[in-house]
């Protein structure tokens, strides 16, 4: 495929930014606006004109998007490449890995080592430490909420609430350990890489002389920190900047859309250029997510829009329960053509939903870093109450549901709060759990059926890659598509969550809102429940948000 094919498949905008030659560019992308193709393009009309692939760096936010960029050049370079004019190509990557080269670089001319530890060394580290010091065993949730906190102290502005015990300890132990055997985790490749840069003026230079073009895809999701080592290896070369700032939700890492925005303006003269027509989806999704985001204060004006016809309303749905919500979801499961996605807030909110598929028999896949019902000491409390005494009766068996109604009678939910206050877990988490007990204590008559349920349930993160219906927390959905999506539990602090008290923390959930609702392309339903558990619920204010929306697009 040559240049002027690829050209002609795109709009006028599009092909005025593909354009773009020297000097610092924005691109302002909304979603569903083509913006991984206008990169792509562009990086081909430099590769066919200067002849020098090897000098342009492009660098994504996920490994996935960076294979996805490499798989589309070859795809539209391909003929260039087999006739022999080109026989380098660009430089593709993640900003961790772009700095991991960079720091084994640095090392050989160094003559020192660094020896990388991955998410389950992270985990068996501070597991140790948090013996070591706590003098017991800590269970997993409590390890993930060290992990997020260690980072989140190191990534973010001000301080880090956590309950975990001797928090502070662990973090220094932990930096301590890394530092004596020469190990260096997830976050120290950004922060040892800008520390290098900053000192070491050659290596510096050497760096700032291998590229002629740097492009950096969904920019909203930087940190201040890579945005300085962009700084340092670019201070005067040709940026283009691909970015959605409506779309920054990742501020629990250090992202933030005013880093951005600094980033940009300390440039000076910025080219600016808007991709606002949305190819995704249809009026009244698009017309409601541009309501949505349009009462957050601190973004780009933009000008979104489709030439898609409405089709069908968006539908905003109560229920007396999550369980009947769940069961609801269920049935619209069966019922819908094309892909489907079921979006939430938090994990927890996937448990009742996976047990309520695997029981209705509707075949799904489940997004990454979902929660493992053998991990929650809830259900090995419940399960392993089910099992003691259907062993122990004499003559008439108590059901699982017996037992749960039982166990709730004394006292499971004041066992249910006083670990969630020990591990710093949500109120949310605890209805949903509990929830969940209630559902499979209801559906299963035996200790037998109860454990082949959740046997099921734990191996569910095993893809089906036939499954059309995918459940997913908004973060992991973020830059797909579905023909339908629903966005379940919108409840008061539970979305948004009850530790957002500032505007700033208000107005990255409503991106997340939008984020979750711009997945849709035909059929978008936002549902929450009455009660979860015992618990009565107040919808979420992006209910009202979106009622108030929807009565303006009519």
């Amino acid at each position: 495929m040559n240049n002027n094919e690829i050209i002609n498949k795109l709009s006028e905008t599009q092909r005025k930014i593909c354009m773009h030659d020297k000097g610092f560019a924005l691109v302002l992308a909304g979603p569903g606006s083509g913006k991984t193709t206008v990169t792509v393009t562009r990086i081909c009309m430099l590769t066919t004109k200067y002849e020098r692939p090897e000098r342009i760096l492009c660098q994504t936010f996920t490994v996935a998007a960076a294979n996805e960029m490499r798989s589309r050049y070859m795809q539209y370079i391909g003929d260039t490449i087999l006739n022999n004019k080109i026989s380098k190509t660009p430089h593709f990557s993640t900003i961790h890995s772009f700095c991991l080269g960079l720091l084994h670089k640095y090392a050989i001319s160094h003559s020192t080592k660094y020896a990388v530890i991955d998410g389950m060394q992270v985990r068996e580290i501070i597991k140790d430490i948090y013996i070591q010091i706590n003098n017991k065993t800590p269970d997993d949730s409590t390890i993930d909420s060290l992990v997020s906190a260690i980072s989140a102290a190191r990534t973010r502005k001000g301080a880090i609430t956590t309950q975990v015990k001797n928090f502070h300890k662990i973090v220094e132990q932990y930096q301590t350990t890394k530092k004596a055997n020469s190990m260096i985790d997830y976050d120290d490749m950004i922060f040892l890489t800008l520390d290098i840069l900053n000192k070491d003026k050659t290596f510096r230079e050497s760096i700032q002389n291998r590229y002629d073009y740097i492009l950096l895809d969904e920019a909203q999701d930087m940190t201040k920190t890579q945005f300085d080592i962009i700084r340092h290896i670019a201070p005067d070369r040709n940026i283009f900047v691909v970015a959605d700032d409506d779309q920054s939700i990742y501020g629990f890492r250090g992202a933030d859309p005013t880093e951005l925005m600094q980033f940009v303006e300390s440039y000076g003269n910025v080219n600016k250029y808007y991709l606002e027509q949305n190819y995704r989806s249809q009026a009244s999704i698009v017309d409601l997510s541009v309501k949505i985001i349009g009462n957050n204060k601190r973004r780009y004006k933009k000008n979104l829009y489709t030439d898609k016809k409405a089709t069908c309303k968006v539908d905003i749905l109560h229920f007396p329960d999550n369980i009947m919500q769940a069961m609801y979801v269920c049935k619209m499961c069966n019922k819908h053509q094309g892909t489907t996605a079921v979006l939430y807030r938090n994990n927890a909110s996937g448990l009742l939903l996976r047990a309520a598929m695997r029981t209705e028999g509707i075949n799904y896949k489940i997004a990454e870093g979902t929660i493992r019902t053998q991990e929650i000491p809830l259900v090995n409390k419940y399960v392993d109450t089910v099992r003691k005494m259907q062993q122990e009766a004499r003559l008439i068996i108590p059901s699982p549901e017996r037992i749960f109604t039982r166990m709730v009678r004394d006292g499971l939910e004041q066992y249910a709060d006083e670990y969630c206050e020990i591990t710093g877990q949500m109120k949310h988490y605890k209805n949903q759990v509990l929830s969940f007990l209630k559902y499979i204590s209801s559906t299963c008559s035996s200790y037998g059926q109860l454990i082949k349920l959740l046997d099921m349930i734990d191996n569910d993160s095993q893809s089906h890659d036939t499954a059309t219906v995918v459940l997913s927390t908004i973060h992991s959905s973020k830059g797909l598509e579905y023909d339908n999506v629903f966005i379940i539990d919108l409840i008061y602090d539970e979305f948004p969550g009850q530790n957002v008290v500032t505007e700033d923390r208000l107005e990255e959930e409503r991106r997340l809102f939008y984020v979750a609702i711009t997945r849709a392309k035909d059929k978008l339903t936002l549902c929450y429940p009455e009660k979860c558990f015992t618990t009565k619920e107040v919808p979420s204010i992006f209910v009202e948000e979106s009622r108030r929306a929807l009565r303006t697009c009519n």
